[in-house]
């Protein structure tokens, strides 16, 4: 055998050996094995099955109070007696939460916690007198837990969970009542460790993003706030189903439409309780979750139509149409400041409780105004419009060249007269009274309202240049001319105001109306 080799067996023996000192010392320090000073005290696994050393029926346990690192309360039960269908006396048990008799307790925790009262089972003894035996090895000097259960025949016994088992598998427990130290299932320790979280049904106003948004609010902490309102108003020349209106920040938005607003909102999560921390708070402050001084709130409605047989039958036998009718669904959040471990501080506003939730809910959401503005500066459908012009310079040391484009159309007196039932009303296209193909015509056009919004400027007049601008005029067939200005910014963008604020548009959707200008110029 080489040298090589001979190091390498060498090498694995004495890995296994350390390995095996490891491992004995592990059962040491857990009690399994005796170490040297305690050798009168012998942990090994006298018995080894599984045995139920509680054994109760659920209607004869009183009380189960629990107490670990992260909560104590008490459950308590009554029996209450009601007649069934057939007549019969019929029992059922309720639990209660001493400490909250209002809240409405998630019935699997309690009938873990239930099953260990009635039933707890053990799996081996361990050690045969706790009272000789070293607890701390176990970790039931200072018990992970403890369940304290009272029975209706007098009985009060005390369930007290400490270390893993070295193997992982199972848990140290002892019973008040009884000397010996078993081991018991995991899960015992896990429903011994619920918190009030585990115990109460908590439930939350969920967000029905599926549903038609009625009413929005939105706001952030130093931040403008965004209020949309749904309103049946239509607007003169614009087609917008979803009828939602800026109230804030933007007040001058004639050509603000929503069909992007639904489209971020369908997005929108419900946020999923982490840990309830606080009940009955008096103090949202600490938490950034005062209706003053919040990091966010976010509060909006939805509306869903519901149909009414009996008024849809009604209404059918008189050739009527039935009154729409709505559904009404809201949610009114206030989220707050960074609780650890990805988590934020949630409540609702009706509500003193205070939860964690996971900060990456708040990536569904936008608190940014911008972002549910269409970003078309104005849009005019093309059915709407007798005609247009547009002022501009090509370059800042070019001159002013106006264009304008018209739409004739044919009367409608003759389309109703016409034979055919399927005619259309002609229309012809001109610009600069030339007539003009309909497509070139309508790629002109559809980049003048196609004009976007690139980014917004806040809080300031940019410096743009008074003397080199671009005017738009929008003449639709009724109603009044609307004036569009763009200011040059730089060789990259121009401006225009809007409302309070200014809006920077891309120089390059400039340059292609130019392009598709020539292209018109050319032909005539």
């Amino acid at each position: 055998m080489s040298k090589g080799k001979k190091l390498i067996i060498f090498g694995i023996i004495i890995a296994l050996l350390a390995g095996a000192a490891a491992g004995i010392s592990a059962l040491r320090k857990k009690g399994v094995i005796p170490d040297d000073e305690s050798s009168e005290e012998s942990s090994r696994i006298i018995e080894n099955s599984s045995v139920q050393v509680l054994d109760y029926d659920p209607e004869e346990i009183e009380s189960i109070k629990v107490v670990n690192e992260k909560a104590t309360y008490t459950l308590v039960s009554s029996l209450e007696t009601e007649k069934d269908e057939s007549g019969n006396n019929v029992t059922t048990q309720k639990w209660v939460m001493a400490e909250h008799p209002d809240w409405e307790l998630a019935s699997d925790a309690v009938n873990n916690l239930v099953g260990i009262a009635k039933g707890l089972r053990r799996i081996s003894v361990v050690a045969e007198d706790k009272n000789s035996a070293n607890l701390s090895g176990f970790g039931l000097a200072k018990p992970v837990s403890d369940i304290t259960i009272e029975y209706t025949d007098g009985n009060k016994v005390t369930v007290s969970v400490g270390d893993l088992t070295p193997d992982g598998f199972y848990r140290y427990a002892m019973i008040s009542s009884e000397k010996e130290i078993y081991t018991v299932y995991k899960s015992v320790d896990t429903y011994a460790e619920y918190t009030l979280t585990n115990l109460r049904n908590i439930v939350i106003d969920s967000i029905h993003s599926d549903e038609t948004l009625y009413y929005l609010l939105a706001e952030k902490k130093d931040e403008r706030p965004i209020e949309l309102v749904y309103s049946e108003e239509e607007r003169e020349g614009l087609y917008d189903p979803y009828h939602l209106r800026f109230v804030s920040p933007y007040t001058a938005p004639s050509a603000i439409l929503s069909g992007n607003v639904m489209e971020n909102f369908a997005s929108y999560g419900t946020p999923e309780i982490a840990e309830l921390i606080e009940t009955d708070t008096k103090d949202f402050a600490k938490y950034g979750l005062a209706e003053d001084d919040f990091e966010y709130h976010l509060k909006l409605t939805t509306r869903v139509e519901v149909v009414d047989e009996s008024a849809a039958s009604q209404a059918a036998e008189s050739s009527s149409n039935p009154p729409k009718q709505y559904e009404y669904h809201g949610v009114d959040y206030y989220f707050g400041k960074e609780a650890g471990d990805g988590l934020i501080y949630f409540r609702e506003a009706d509500s003193a409780d205070v939860y964690t939730v996971n900060a990456d809910v708040m990536d569904t959401y936008s608190f940014v105004p911008f972002d549910y503005l269409q970003k078309l500066l104005y849009l005019f459908p093309i059915d709407s419009l007798d005609s247009f012009s547009f002022t501009a310079k090509r370059t800042p040391d070019a001159k002013y060249e106006t264009h304008t484009g018209s739409v004739l159309r044919q009367d409608e007196a003759d389309v109703d007269s016409a034979e055919d039932s399927s005619a259309k009303r002609l229309e012809v296209y001109y610009f600069d009274d030339i007539l003009t193909d309909e497509d070139l015509f309508k790629d002109i056009y559809q980049l003048l309202i196609g004009i976007r919004f690139d980014y917004e400027i806040l809080d300031e007049t940019p410096a743009y240049d008074p003397n080199d601008k671009i005017t738009i005029q929008y003449h639709p067939l009724e109603g009044k001319t609307v004036t569009v200005e763009l200011y040059r910014l730089s060789d990259l963008y121009y401006v225009t105001q809007f409302g309070d604020t200014w809006m920077a548009c891309n120089m390059q959707q400039i340059k292609t109306l130019w392009e598709k200008t020539d292209l018109a110029l050319a032909e005539e």
